[in-house]
């Protein structure tokens, strides 16, 4: 403020601005004028500091179930928007969620939501009720509007930035023998479709397995397309045996009904502490 009044001849004193004895460095029409440029651009940064961030207060924390606040960080000249918990601040309390980019989180999202051939241009609001991010497994949990709910493993990004230290510890571990088994029998299918083998005889001849082993990981693809999808990116098994068998998965399989399928999954879960 004192060099402000300067430029303008004038001399401030505990708050009270006094004309001055000296010649002032500019007009005070420039003095004005140049002012409020200045209240213009700063006005102009404060709207431009606004980030949208589409799943703040759909988002919840997957350790503490608090709603995560939208944060953004500045790197050359670009914003990125994150989701960070603050519950354990508020509450004095240490919460190990860890920030995850917006950007990640929300594409991976949308591209769930289109797989399941919900509208694409629809804003988040309008389709999801609650999403849940834990970020220790990386596992989101999604329920829908229409009460419908799944949820996926969220791929690590390949990208400068990272930290190598979060792609070791996914790394760790082994992919799960159903995990290889879904894909198989995805794959296997695709081959039957397309003609390259023409029957299940000869598709187990290849293979080297009995035509009835060959029959139960088939069965795998009469799973609804969101239990299939679940198996695929089961998280990693860091030591044991795996919890989640093919031979679990049987009865479930032989189900017609999609939806008595994903409750008779969702239960065999819960039962297996999954």
């Amino acid at each position: 403020m004192l060099t402000n009044v300067l430029y303008c001849g004038d001399i401030a004193h505990k708050g009270v601005v006094y004309p001055g004895e000296q010649e002032p460095l500019v007009s005070r029409e420039l003095w004005q004028e140049v002012n409020d440029k200045h209240k213009l651009s700063r006005r102009q940064i404060r709207r431009h500091r606004r980030v949208e961030s589409p799943l703040k207060g759909l988002l919840r924390c997957g350790h503490c179930g608090a709603l995560l606040a939208d944060s953004f960080t500045s790197r050359q000249g670009e914003r990125h928007l994150y989701y960070v918990c603050r519950a354990g601040k508020k509450q004095q309390l240490i919460c190990p969620q860890q920030p995850v980019r917006a950007e990640d989180l929300e594409q991976s999202l949308r591209e769930r939501l289109e797989r399941r051939g919900t509208v694409s241009d629809l804003a988040f609001e309008q389709l999801v009720r609650a999403v849940s991010y834990h970020s220790g497994s990386r596992r989101v949990w999604v329920e829908l509007q229409d009460g419908n709910r799944f949820e996926f493993c969220l791929p690590v990004p390949v990208r400068p930035g990272v930290r190598r230290k979060e792609q070791k510890i996914q790394s760790c571990g082994r992919t799960p023998r159903l995990s290889r088994l879904m894909a198989l029998a995805i794959h296997l299918d695709g081959l039957l479709c397309q003609g390259a083998v023409r029957s299940y005889r000869e598709l187990a001849e290849a293979g080297h397995v009995s035509r009835a082993r060959l029959s139960q990981i088939l069965q795998l693809n009469h799973l609804a397309p969101e239990i299939q999808e679940q198996l695929l990116f089961l998280p990693p098994t860091r030591r044991g045996p795996d919890p989640l068998l093919e031979r679990h998965l049987r009865a479930v399989a032989r189900l017609a009904d999609w939806e008595g399928q994903k409750q008779r999954f969702r239960a065999l879960r819960e039962q297996l502490s999954l």
